[in-house]
């Protein structure tokens, strides 16, 4: 699979549906959201969370998603998935959780999310 690159449309469209994500949340709170991408990996830090997620020919993989602690437990991991997935289905992707940790699954699995490969790790094939 080869990873792709965003219109510069459907970057923006996506940036403004995961601010207004953050906005909504978090009122009053600098929630400016600029995606960077570096050729494989779109990317979002700022000072509210962490995201990264690859698109390849036909899948959107959230590789990380990481909520810093003033702002956990609001929902907000929750609303950026469904916003992640809507934007999935807008452009026929599907929308995968990939390294998964152990400790998380059972969120993921709490908002619909179906285990369908588990993968070895590359640098510790026993795991």
């Amino acid at each position: 699979l080869g990873y792709l690159e965003l219109s510069e449309q459907d970057l923006e469209k996506l940036e403004a549906a995961l601010e207004k994500v953050l906005h909504d949340i978090i009122i009053g709170e600098d929630t400016e959201i600029k995606i960077d991408f570096d050729g494989s990996t779109y990317t979002i830090d700022n000072n509210v969370l962490f995201l990264s997620f690859s698109v390849t020919d036909n899948r959107l993989s959230i590789l990380k998603i990481e909520v810093y602690p003033a702002y956990q437990n609001q929902g907000l991991a929750r609303a950026i998935i469904e916003q992640l997935q809507g934007f999935a289905y807008e452009n026929d992707l599907e929308l995968w959780a990939s390294k998964v940790k152990d400790s998380a699954r059972s969120y993921w699995e709490k908002i619909g999310f179906v285990e369908s490969e588990r993968v070895g790790d590359f640098y510790n094939p026993e795991m």
